[in-house]
């Protein structure tokens, strides 16, 4: 049985950043960002990433001046953007080039972010497999918690900013439970209610095992909280089923305003990974009601 976890003391929302490729889409993300960093007296830090490969080829001056080129206009467009969607706050803009996730993770380094912020159009099936998730990238290979804006948002970010009503769904792995100080942290300082999801396999039919499973996992989720956090869990869920559907559906049910995720990092595999149509994080946050809270466990290569 894992051990309780400590409570990460000190949770703070100092600096916040919200990854943008200058769409409208990826405007989504700008209320949440607003919202937190009014609750929390939060900087915001703004990131464009622009994709080198446009420039690379060519002879040395050609390469030189279409780079120019593509930056003066990114410039200018991201000062739009930054103009229309987050408006009359003061920020910290960032315009950078590379491969996003590398950029991306260097960028969170050197400005000591503590919550990422993106908008994700959840692209599922074929799509997916072509394009990858770069939302995915992101958040299985920076280290700090990354918040991701899913297409089926249902209700108004201030409200989902104050995290009264926490989800935590776990498969009660080293990676998922990589999450639970800073679940333990978020609830102490928001005064959250926590429901602990786990979905459990549906192969299993007979009424008395599955009996036997909820007791045992029923206790096991309450032990992953320390004492002085067992007073923040509202629900303990043991279900059996698909288990993005079943957190979709009980975010749904007790109207979560985040969801807590504990994800795995890809290590070396990470872009490979993304492009996988059946990531249950990916496929969560493309049906989610809410924001989905990702906390990436230990760096280190994983199966796929």
């Amino acid at each position: 049985m894992s051990q309780p976890a400590k409570t990460q003391t000190g949770l703070k929302f100092d600096n916040l950043m919200v990854l943008t490729d200058l769409s409208a889409e990826s405007a989504a993300a700008t209320p949440y960002v607003r919202a937190i960093a009014g609750t929390y007296g939060s900087r915001i830090h703004v990131l464009h990433v622009i994709d080198p490969l446009a420039y690379m080829f060519g002879a040395p001056e050609s390469a030189e001046r279409k780079r120019q080129q593509m930056w003066d206009a990114a410039n200018a467009r991201l000062s739009q953007w930054t103009g229309q969607f987050l408006g009359g706050i003061q920020l910290a803009p960032l315009l950078v080039d590379g491969e996003v996730g590398q950029a991306v993770l260097q960028a969170v380094r050197d400005r000591k972010i503590d919550l990422l912020v993106l908008a994700s159009q959840g692209a599922t099936g074929l799509e997916r497999m072509i394009l990858g998730s770069v939302g995915e990238e992101v958040f299985r290979t920076v280290s700090c918690p990354v918040m991701t804006i899913g297409p089926n948002i249902l209700e108004q970010p201030e409200s989902r900013a104050r995290f009264g009503r926490v989800l935590f769904a776990t498969d009660l792995s080293p990676s998922s439970m990589a999450a639970i100080p800073y679940l333990c942290s978020l609830a102490e300082n928001c005064r959250s209610a926590v429901s602990l999801l786990h979905l459990a396999d549906s192969g299993i039919q007979f009424p008395s095992e599955r009996q036997r499973i909820r007791e045992r996992v029923e206790k096991e989720l309450r032990g992953l909280l320390p004492e002085e956090m067992q007073s923040h869990i509202d629900h303990v869920i043991v279900e059996f089923g698909p288990v993005a559907a079943g957190v979709v559906e009980f975010a749904l049910a007790n109207r979560a305003d985040v969801i807590v995720l504990g994800v795995k990092s890809g290590g070396a595999l990470t872009r490979g990974a993304t492009h996988l149509p059946w990531a249950i994080a990916h496929q969560i946050i493309a049906d989610a009601p809410c924001p989905v809270l990702t906390i990436r466990g230990p760096a280190k290569a994983v199966k796929v």
